[in-house]
């Protein structure tokens, strides 16, 4: 850990992704069902097949940096590491010298929950520490491996921009300049990595031979399926060096049935006759028959424990002659008996088909809502904002260039002019709103594709630095804002060159992130936080140039002041919100987007309508300045949503499934239904369904005969 300002800003940024990791992952813990009820604990046992390399290299090698235990926790043994459940894999996670653990399992026996119980055990030791011991003990954070490629990114290199990105209060001015890189590079986080199965096998082989050669400067722990991970070692023809290879164990019959009786209504003495007390008693006395064998994994418990009456089913006498047959019996039950006919929401078939469709699209990575709109044709959504920005503006137009507005561009007014020349304005600011829109997340690997074919190169290269963060959206507001303004007044060459500066220095301010705290007052949360000064200066500093040249001083020197007031603010208020208490979940994200884009739409038309209703009143009077200026305001507040709404996009993309009844028209609402009902769960701002399995089921079940383009 680094001593002076940087070291007290980075305890002070691991102490807040601490507090945050900890609501975060309590709520998902009690979503998953392992809060309350108790869930299956945990067993596990040190792996036979050749994964690793020797022990005796995990537990002392002096050639290697190492790692101390965690205060409060003895240094790991051999004894240690030959099994045991949650409280001796902390013990294994905060004593291996080597910070290096592999936890390997099959289908559906809890690698996910484990990670998720051995997290907040972590996190729970850190608390009990006195301050100056907390310092040096790393928070433990929980990612997903699916977006690692190996061949592009150092794992350290990937762990810091995720963290930064599922995090991003850590890019905040008062945590330095880095905080998640130095939090990785200091050892002052350590990595659960899960998901491992869900990369392709090259990207596994070259990710195993990446943590080889890797410096060991965070403890790792990587959770993979059993089979996986061992056919990535084979393929590679070399174990992992230097880690601790453990295999999570099947739910022992004694224990499946105290989990089922735990969860069964209390009868009365001899009242015991139902089909689940009947299974019960099966599981007992046949322990190794297909359906006893089905029923020893947390997945399969859990199936039965929320769809009871697939007891029945499981008790037909020769229905099932394998494991598999009656783990499938269960998993096709999953969304008859999770949308029933007396329950309010999609039919079972309907949901079946969307959820089959969202399987398949989805593949075996997380869902993020705010990327789907790659699902369906891009130009449909832009010809869809054009189109509506005609209707709308040529309206408006009729009314502000109309008997009551008054309006004047060019010496040419009236109705027929307003609803000619709005429907051109709202066609061309509504084609260019949906191209923004598209810009702002384009296509994962496009620019990758793109260079390969002209160069026979990546686009960015692997060891390349990320370019600088900037919001196009507010670059460009400040682009066509300032360039009109200085253009109009002087030339436009002067003005196309004053847009380019402040759009440069508009669109990278917009970027910094403002953390903000739960607890305090709403209008804490909402305010902007200021005007940012240099961007103030870049757009207002031009403008009053313009104007006091062209007008007067005093003219220029109000237009100036107004234009770096306005927009400053409107820069300030497009800065990402962190909330460093919430969890982020992906309906707290689309409520975050939504607010913050009326926020942004709002400051944007605020200043150019009134500064244009106020002119227009001068002229023609009140009712015509008012008139003027909530036109203006209704039309640039609409476009601004429009182009950096993530909310605008996937709702017109939801639109267009529901038109290849692909998809409901009111999407987000159909997926917190289905993660409220438990088919899919969250991780961090993302969904997951419930299971891999599950998913892969659903996905093979979807009869799609013409898909959507990519």
């Amino acid at each position: 850990m680094p001593e002076g300002e940087d070291g007290v800003r980075l305890a002070k940024a691991a102490n807040a992704l601490a507090r945050k990791l900890r609501v975060q992952w309590e709520d998902e813990a009690a979503d998953r069902g392992l809060d309350n009820p108790p869930p299956i604990p945990p067993r596990w046992v040190r792996t036979s097949r050749p994964v690793a390399s020797r022990l005796r290299v995990a537990l002392d090698d002096p050639r290697r940096p190492r790692f101390t235990p965690l205060p409060g926790v003895q240094q790991a043994t051999a004894q240690a590491v030959e099994g045991g459940g949650l409280a001796g894999l902390f013990d294994l996670y905060a004593g291996l010298g080597s910070g290096r653990i592999v936890v390997m399992g099959h289908y559906g026996t809890g690698k996910s929950a484990t990670a998720i119980l051995l997290l907040l055990e972590a996190l729970d030791h850190r608390v009990r520490l006195t301050p100056q011991q907390a310092m040096g003990t790393p928070v433990p954070v929980l990612l997903n491996a699916c977006d690692w490629d190996p061949r592009r990114h150092s794992l350290s290199d990937w762990f810091a921009r995720q963290l930064a990105t599922a995090y991003d209060f850590l890019t905040s001015p008062e945590y330095g300049p880095d905080a998640a890189g130095g939090l990785v590079r200091h050892g002052m986080v350590s990595l659960l990595l899960d998901g491992f199965d869900e990369m392709d096998e090259p990207r596994q082989i070259e990710a195993l031979h990446h943590v080889n050669r890797q410096r060991r400067s965070f403890r790792l722990l990587v959770l993979a399926r059993t089979d996986d991970f061992s056919a990535a070692v084979q393929a590679r023809t070399g174990p992992l060096h230097g880690a601790a290879a453990v295999e999570l164990l099947p739910v022992a019959a004694e224990q499946a049935v105290r989990y089922l009786q735990d969860h069964q209504p209390d009868r009365l003495a001899g009242d015991d006759d139902d089909a689940m007390s009947r299974l019960i008693d099966r599981l007992r006395q046949h322990p190794d028959d297909p359906v006893s064998q089905a029923l020893d994994t947390p997945l399969t418990l859990t199936l039965l424990r929320e769809d009871p009456q697939a007891a029945a089913g499981l008790l037909r006498p020769g229905r099932f002659t394998t494991r598999e047959q009656a783990e499938d019996f269960l998993l096709d039950r999953v969304v008859p008996a999770t949308y029933p006919p007396h329950r309010s929401g999609p039919s079972a078939e309907q949901a079946r088909r969307w959820l089959s469709f969202l399987a398949a699209r989805m593949g075996r990575g997380d869902l993020a809502w705010w990327q789907m709109h790659h699902w369906a044709p891009m130009w449909e959504r832009c010809l869809i904002n054009a189109l509506a920005g005609m209707l709308l503006t040529s309206g408006i137009g009729a009314v502000v260039f109309g008997p009551i507005g008054q309006y004047t561009v060019a010496g040419d007014t009236g109705t027929a002019f307003g609803v000619w020349y709005g429907a051109l304005m709202g066609g061309c600011f509504g084609l260019l709103a949906g191209l923004v829109s598209e810009l702002r997340d384009p296509r994962s690997g496009w620019a990758d594709r793109l260079g390969a074919a002209f160069g026979g190169r990546p686009a960015r290269p692997p060891h390349r630095r990320p370019r600088p963060a900037f919001n196009t959206a507010a670059g460009l507001a400040i682009f066509v804002v300032v360039t009109m303004a200085v253009g109009n007044q002087s030339a436009y060459p002067y003005g196309l060159a004053a847009g380019i500066v402040a759009a440069a220095v508009a669109g990278h301010a917009a970027t910094r992130i403002r953390p903000t705290y739960s607890a305090g007052s709403w209008w804490s949360r909402l305010r902007p936080g200021g005007v940012d000064l240099l961007a103030a200066a870049a757009i207002g500093g031009p403008i009053g140039l313009a104007y006091g040249l062209s007008k007067t001083p005093l003219h220029g020197t109000f237009a100036g002041l107004i234009a770096a007031f306005g927009f400053g603010l409107m820069v300030a208020v497009a800065r990402p919100i962190a909330d460093i208490d919430t969890p982020p979940t992906p309906l707290m994200r689309w409520r975050l987007d939504r607010r913050r884009a009326l926020l942004v739409a709002c400051s944007a038309a605020i200043p150019i309508s009134m500064a244009l209703g106020f002119q227009n009143g001068r002229t023609h009077g009140v009712p015509a300045g008012i008139v003027t200026a909530a036109g203006f305001g209704i039309m640039i507040t609409l476009g601004s949503v429009a182009a950096i709404s993530d909310i605008w996009r996937t709702g017109l993309l939801f639109a267009q499934l529901r038109m290849r009844r692909l998809f409901p028209l009111r999407g987000m609402r159909f997926l917190e239904d289905a993660r409220r009902r438990h088919v899919l769960r969250t991780a961090g701002a993302r969904y997951q369904f419930k299971h891999d399995r599950l998913r892969a089921t659903l996905a093979n079940g979807c009869q799609r005969s013409d898909p959507p383009p990519r």
